[in-house]
């Protein structure tokens, strides 16, 4: 089977980025762990468009998309972006109009390449909501996020790059941990 084999039903995170996603969504509270999500009562659909390695295919990113809101999803969370640049993506702009038409909001990362959002697509896309992180201070996350006028909004994702492989509380983004992401 391939990296991308759509019969395996196990969504398992190789990389830890949906988990800790996932629990900055969804992660439940009051059990004392530390920490509980800005929704704890949502569920979540697990998806897997990327394969281990690493970066996938817009079709099979996409075609998640399509699946989750084919199969009862309200709001999908796309914690992805194109790389370099995307000013136009038709496949995008088709998932989203039907993702639209069963009433499915659709959020999606500004992207990480510390340039203007407006080049790629689905960021610059009407009726998707466009997040950038804010750092501890409330401001862009400078060494990170992509930014400008199609941003909807910012929410905390990171800090200063000064001592990244210390781990502190105000710089990062306390979450779940997939047991893949050593």
């Amino acid at each position: 089977t391939g990296p991308l084999d759509t019969s395996d039903p196990d969504p398992f995170d190789d990389r830890g980025h949906g988990t800790h996603v996932a629990g900055t969504i969804g992660a439940v509270g009051d059990n004392g762990l530390g920490i509980i999500g800005v929704a704890p009562k949502a569920r979540i659909m697990a998806l897997k468009g990327f394969p281990a390695e690493g970066s996938g295919k817009d079709s099979d990113l996409w075609a998640a998309v399509l699946y989750a809101a084919l199969n009862g999803a309200d709001v999908i969370n796309n914690s992805w972006s194109c790389r370099p640049y995307c000013p136009e993506n038709p496949l995008a702009e088709e998932i989203l109009e039907i993702t639209r038409s069963l009433g499915v909001v659709v959020v999606t990362s500004a992207g990480n390449a510390q340039m203007d959002a407006v080049i790629n697509s689905p960021e610059n896309l009407p009726g998707v909501i466009t997040v950038g992180a804010s750092d501890y201070n409330d401001e862009k996350t400078v060494s990170v996020t992509n930014f400008g006028w199609v941003v909807d909004l910012m929410a905390p994702g990171g800090g200063p790059d000064a001592f990244s492989g210390v781990r502190v509380a105000r710089r990062n983004i306390l979450s779940l941990r997939s047991s893949g992401d050593s």
